[in-house]
């Protein structure tokens, strides 16, 4: 892997996950992480035209909650700053923020892959 993609994921996080659920679940994890990943950032972009900051706070909020615990912590810091910007209703970061976002979530999920 490499120092890219190393910096995308925490490998603490999942060395972490091996310990608590066994290595044999790890592949599942990161799959059911990964099939989510699309349909969270979908949902995001969406909500920004009609300005539904509610929901996409509460999908940013999930979508950090889930990447931090796959280790993702890059995409988990994105959907932080997305999450902080939706509760503000700052349009700005969050255009900004969501030209990272798609960019990160296709990084994570090609990192993660080479994990499972």
């Amino acid at each position: 892997m490499d120092d890219n993609r190393a910096a995308l994921i925490d490998r603490a996080v999942i060395n972490q996950r091996r310990s608590d659920v066994g290595a044999e679940l790890i592949p599942e994890i990161i799959n059911a992480y990964l099939a989510e990943i699309p349909s969270r950032v979908e949902t995001i972009i969406r909500a920004v035209p009609p300005g539904d900051f509610s929901l996409l706070e509460k999908e940013a909020h999930t979508l950090k909650s889930s990447s931090a615990s796959v280790g993702a912590m890059r995409l988990a810091d994105i959907a932080k700053d997305l999450e902080c910007a939706g509760r503000e209703q700052d349009l700005r970061k969050i255009e900004i923020s969501i030209k990272v976002l798609t960019e990160l979530s296709d990084q994570t999920r090609d990192a993660l892959l080479a994990l499972t």
